[in-house]
């Protein structure tokens, strides 16, 4: 149930669902509404065990994205894993539709990982992946003889 308060800085929406409750203050009581109304079904959905009606893990990863990463130190790293994890939805969806049924996020992972060694140094790779050990960072590295010759030549 929603309950609505004027206050000096404007309206104030407290909306309570099955105990638990959320508020948040708004410039006019329209606003408050609209956001009560849209609180009020998210929790009820979220409270049956049907999970969040209006936010997808894609909109909250994108807001993160939007409105975190870039006041963080590394933002470019971050940002650029959260437009991969992204398109990995995507391809998510694309595999499903294709039928390959094994493949897996550690299959694709390994891959974007092996594709992305060939274009950065190790350290960077290391950096853009959040691995902190090299030597974890060596289980998806995989040069072939082929490029290690290449290198030497």
């Amino acid at each position: 149930m929603a309950h609505f308060t004027k206050s000096a800085t404007g309206w104030r929406a407290q909306v309570k669902v099955k105990g638990v409750r959320d508020s948040r203050m708004f410039d006019t009581k329209a606003e408050a509404q609209a956001w009560a109304a849209k609180r009020e079904t998210e929790m009820r959905s979220i409270e049956s065990g049907m999970g969040s009606k209006t936010h997808t893990v894609g909109d909250v990863l994108d807001k993160y994205q939007k409105d975190v990463s870039p006041k963080k130190w590394g933002s470019r790293w971050e940002i650029l894993l959260l437009e991969l994890i992204g398109r990995k939805e995507i391809e998510g969806k694309g595999r499903d539709r294709s039928g390959l049924r094994n493949l897996t996020f550690h299959d694709t992972r390994h891959e974007a990982i092996t594709r992305l060694a060939k274009k950065l140094q190790p350290l960077a790779l290391a950096r853009m992946t959040g691995h902190t050990d090299l030597n974890e960072l060596m289980t998806y590295y995989n040069e072939s003889a082929a490029d290690i010759a290449a290198l030497l030549d």
